[in-house]
């Protein structure tokens, strides 16, 4: 798989992901995720989100590349605004080693235009399975902590 589609990929991926973030933060309701829509590897799902009122957003992927390429290159958030759909602007505030990260993001898409937010960022490897996760929220408490 090329670097080219390896970023499709994920940038399909994570504009999906950052719009769930700015729509709604995520929840622990327990209802099973739906699977919306398949695109070659891509997975969409949805879910209703605590209130009932809007959808929260997954999608999956498997990449036939090295997961510490993927993941190098999905964690590079400053880029994020080169290939992430809608986003204008992306700043790591505060990075943990390498599984928590406070992102700021602007993100533009036409339900959230000028939005933005700063999301909390975690990443989870199995490297028995060689799977990583990467859990988005939004962590709007963040600037009244720091």
């Amino acid at each position: 798989m090329t670097t080219s589609s390896i970023r499709t990929l994920v940038a399909r991926m994570f504009g999906l992901a950052f719009l769930a973030v700015a729509l709604s933060a995520c929840s622990t309701v327990s209802k099973d995720w739906q699977l919306q829509k398949q695109q070659g590897a891509l997975k969409y799902y949805t879910r209703m989100g605590p209130t009932d009122s809007l959808p929260e957003f997954r999608a999956t992927v498997d990449v036939d590349a090295p997961v510490d390429k993927v993941m190098n290159f999905i964690m590079d958030f400053s880029r994020h605004a080169e290939w992430v759909h809608g986003c204008e602007l992306s700043r790591i505030l505060a990075m943990d080693d390498f599984s928590t990260a406070y992102i700021y993001q602007v993100t533009k898409l036409p339900v959230v235009s000028g939005r933005d937010m700063i999301m909390l960022a975690e990443i989870v490897r199995d490297e028995q399975t060689k799977q990583v996760a990467i859990n988005l929220s939004a962590e709007p408490s963040y600037c009244d902590n720091n």
